[in-house]
């Protein structure tokens, strides 16, 4: 678990553990990490990355034209009143497993992102999360970290949570065990879009009125 104190009363809590530790990491001291996002943003398309397992096909590669076909037959499937596939909010370390230690996946969870049939959701503030993480070092020291967050941003398999009014005022009537924000938020958001949410904090294994999917 990763505590980021942002206020007196304030913290956020990554539950999980990072890949690569929490030493910290070589960094071009000249580049900072939001640099590698907002030019991720304005490229024609996603920037090329290495060859990666087959669990980052859809988290870090463009969408592909057999994404694009699944994609086209589950709508064709929902409208005829077959059962759609799964619709998955990732926690903010399950996602970061997923694009740079895939192997800590539980093999449920990695069948579900393999399978083109289920969406994958993220929420902003998991990208608010990794920013902070990747601003204090406390991801792997030996390889892009940043750079494979915002390959996964730009690749077209992940769908954006958006945080709205609703949101906010469903975050309100959360009730948790401990003060996280953050997990407030991402269970207002898989309760308001109706959506799993996928994670291996044990505290949020049992919040009621939300789908869960164990990463653990």
């Amino acid at each position: 678990m990763v505590r980021l104190e942002c206020a007196d009363d304030c913290h956020l809590e990554v539950q999980g553990h990072l890949p690569g530790g929490s030493g910290a990491g070589a960094q071009d001291p000249q580049t900072y990490p939001g640099d590698a996002l907002w030019q991720a943003s304005r490229a024609d398309r996603a920037p090329s990355a290495p060859r990666a397992p087959r669990i980052l096909a859809g988290l870090s590669c463009g969408r592909s034209e057999d994404y694009r076909r699944h994609h086209l037959s589950r709508l064709r499937r929902e409208r005829l009143g077959s059962a759609p596939g799964l619709r998955l909010l990732l926690d903010t370390h399950v996602w970061l497993w997923a694009i740079i230690e895939p192997s800590r996946l539980v093999r449920r969870v990695s069948s579900a992102f393999e399978n083109p049939e289920n969406e994958l959701w993220l929420s902003p503030i998991s990208v608010g999360e990794a920013l902070l993480l990747c601003e204090k070092r406390r991801l792997e020291s030996n390889t892009d970290a940043w750079g494979k967050i915002s390959s996964s941003l730009a690749g077209g398999r992940l769908f954006e949570a958006v945080l709205t009014f609703d949101v906010a005022q469903e975050a309100a009537r959360v009730h948790l065990p401990h003060r996280d924000p953050a997990d407030r938020y991402l269970v207002a958001t898989a309760r308001f879009y109706d959506l799993t949410l996928v994670t291996a904090d044990e505290r949020l294994l049992r919040v009621p009125d939300v789908k869960i999917l164990p990463a653990r």
